[in-house]
């Protein structure tokens, strides 16, 4: 219960510091959300565009064309490019996390020198420190979980433009106009579907129509990815300035000792 008391008290009483962290960790669950869910909306599509070919396939020759084989690599380029920036954007909260760690376990020199003198170990100080930045940091998830939620016929559309923009991009730099054409027009020969040459690439609805509702995804991991750099970072980064702290201590203790002696 005390220890509750001492990490509410700590945060309202740095709540510039904590809002600014507030506001770092609410950019990290924008981006793990919206990089999450731009690889689902891209898994889906991949998946239309594959059930859509096998309606127009009718020899192997088909399947292995140069457009065909142009947009799996595409839908595959854009997810390994949607892992990797996920993954940046870890690494880079893990380092700010490792930062923030070392800077408020040294910032916060006295109070740490009270709580070593007063006979709590490192580990517990430094519990206590990752303990703020956990609270303030579920804090952003569940805010910015609320606003997605609010917002999410809005988000959604735009994830899946941005989705199609990007392998729009992706598919025009392998293979010209021209080439695209021809294949189409081979694709659809002497066949009637419900859908043209760019519903095959996209499958769903086109960019101007109503898009149908869809929820973000990676809340999941985007709450665990967080807490686990807090963990990781700050508690690394705290323990080991404050276990130098204590050793500064001891020694200074020791050294009183032998002049007193």
């Amino acid at each position: 219960m005390r220890f509750m008391e001492r990490v509410t008290s700590a945060i309202r009483y740095r709540k510039r510091i904590y809002f600014g962290e507030l506001l770092l960790a609410a950019l990290f669950c924008l981006t793990s959300l919206a990089l999450w869910s731009l690889r689902h909306a891209n898994a889906n599509m991949r998946q239309g565009f594959l059930n859509r070919l096998e309606m127009l396939t009718t020899n192997g020759q088909t399947t292995s064309s140069r457009v065909v084989q142009a947009v799996k690599a595409g839908y595959a380029s854009l997810d390994g490019r949607y892992v990797a920036t996920w993954w940046l954007a870890v690494a880079i909260t893990l380092l700010l996390s490792l930062g923030f760690g070392w800077w408020s376990a040294h910032n916060r020199r006295a109070e740490s020198e009270t709580y070593l003198i007063l006979g709590k170990s490192p580990f517990d100080v430094a519990a206590q420190y990752v303990v703020e930045s956990l609270l303030v940091f579920v804090g952003a998830f569940l805010f910015v979980g609320l606003v997605t939620f609010l917002l999410s016929d809005s988000l959604n559309h735009l994830l899946m433009t941005q989705s199609r923009n990007a392998l729009t991009a992706e598919f025009s730099s392998t293979v010209s106009s021209s080439t695209a054409t021809q294949s189409l027009k081979a694709l659809f020969e002497h066949k009637l579907t419900e859908f043209t040459g760019p519903g095959l690439f996209f499958p769903g609805p086109p960019p101007n129509a109503p898009q149908p509702s869809h929820q973000l995804y990676g809340f999941v991991p985007t709450l665990l990815t967080g807490c686990g750099t807090i963990i990781l970072g700050q508690g690394t980064a705290a323990l080991a300035e404050l276990s130098l702290l204590r050793r500064q201590l001891l020694h200074t203790a020791s050294s009183t000792d032998q002049v007193n002696s």
